[in-house]
């Protein structure tokens, strides 16, 4: 059954918002700091939904183009927003800076089947400086089309626990094209970009990167400094650093990381 709307005046505090709208079934826009510099301070907890959500609150329309498809839900104590589509959101193309800089979130929950990231290519930043976050579970991303991943998580401080089950960078399938000096065009494969992704998750005991395949990444640098309390670093068998790469920083202030276990350049 259908959720009936009576559509109220949208909060001023959301008036940053991007658009959730259509391409396909609805999708979040491109718009750096999805939730602009005005959100609502007390609110706790961020959850997506496959459904319209139903929970009683302040409720406002984030669509874009066909009306009430994305809505949004403000708990009456103001603690957990609720967004929601029926069938889901599909995340645009460009997904950096999304969630960046609110640091008064503790949990970000993408309920299964909720947040599509098929056709995803970049992360950059999506993460960044949640300085309250605590828990996150992104096991529902596919990225198989991305290649900017760096400072996804950069500056989580307080993140105790990161699910990213087969979540995996793969060897850079992204073509480009770039002009040389001449005017002459030239095609060029990208290298997946991973620079700084966890760089200052000082709250991280363990991580799981398993399922990451860096055989065409280049640069390191960053990648898991000041992670202080990590102890625990599980990498696969395609988990190799190539002799070109650059690797500053990659392992600087991982005071409890035995980094003598770590690869080492081919």
């Amino acid at each position: 059954m259908g959720t009936e709307w009576n559509q109220p005046k949208l909060p001023k505090w959301a008036h940053n918002l991007p658009g959730l709208g259509i391409r396909k079934l609805n999708f979040i826009d491109r718009n750096p700091g999805i939730f602009g510099r005005n959100v609502v301070p007390e609110i706790k907890r961020i959850t997506f939904l496959d459904h319209l959500p139903d929970q009683k609150g302040i409720s406002f329309d984030l669509s874009r183009g066909t009306k009430l498809s994305v809505m949004a839900c403000l708990s009456k104590n103001k603690e957990d927003l609720y967004i929601g589509a029926d069938g889901g959101i599909n995340a645009a193309d460009i997904c950096d800076h999304l969630f960046e800089g609110l640091k008064h979130i503790e949990q970000i929950v993408f309920t299964w089947d909720s947040f599509h990231t098929d056709f995803t290519e970049n992360f950059s930043h999506m993460f960044r400086d949640c300085m309250s976050l605590k828990s996150l579970s992104v096991t529902s991303f596919r990225t198989s089309k991305a290649v900017f991943f760096n400072d996804m998580f950069s500056g989580c401080k307080s993140l105790e626990s990161l699910e990213l089950g087969s979540f995996y960078i793969h060897q850079g399938e992204k073509w480009g094209k770039l002009f040389d000096k001449n005017c002459n065009s030239y095609s060029f494969r990208a290298s997946p970009f991973i620079d700084r992704m966890f760089s200052g998750c000082e709250s991280l005991t363990r991580l799981d990167l398993s399922s990451f395949d860096t055989t065409r990444v280049v640069d390191f640098t960053g990648m898991f400094e000041n992670c202080k309390n990590l102890r625990t670093l599980r990498l696969g068998s395609r988990f190799v650093i190539r002799s070109d790469a650059d690797t500053k920083d990659m392992f600087t202030g991982c005071e409890k990381l035995d980094k003598s276990r770590m690869p080492k350049a081919l």
